[in-house]
């Protein structure tokens, strides 16, 4: 199967609503090559729709008696299991950040968005965690 996106021009209609703006930037993150031209976004979102357009996938998508897990709500989801990182968070795990939240039994585990994290009051607490010593595994956030 081959899937042919040709190469966006400038238009009235390239332009992106905030929502598809702030998907791409959560979801891709290009190398600097692929970045080349002004509208790189907008080839972005011509690659998803189509894509998503798809016969093949919407006839995938829409089986009868398929239940969908999707990491986001919208209108018209009636057959659709939304799901986040946490029990407590929607925030997709791969642009997320772990911390704690302290609750009456301990602790309890969240992600928090580039937008939360930039906003949230935290400290930043060294942990060893034995055979991990990665540099990303040394320290937890834990939200004041």
């Amino acid at each position: 199967m081959n899937i042919v996106v040709s190469k966006c021009e400038k238009t009235e209609s390239s332009q992106l609503t905030k929502s598809a703006i702030a998907m791409i930037e959560l979801n891709y993150r290009p190398i600097p090559e692929k970045k080349l031209g002004d509208f790189w976004k907008e080839e972005i979102i011509r690659i998803h729709d189509a894509y998503s357009s798809m016969e093949t996938r919407l006839k995938y998508r829409e089986e009868k008696g398929k239940i969908l897990a999707m990491p986001h709500h919208y209108r018209g989801s009636e057959s659709r299991l939304f799901i986040g990182s946490t029990k407590d968070s929607i925030v997709k795990y791969w642009i997320g950040a772990g911390a704690l939240r302290t609750n009456d039994k301990g602790f309890s585990r969240t992600v928090l968005s580039p937008s939360q994290i930039e906003n949230t009051k935290f400290s930043i607490h060294n942990v060893k965690i034995r055979d991990l010593d990665a540099r990303n595994f040394t320290s937890i956030r834990v939200l004041d």
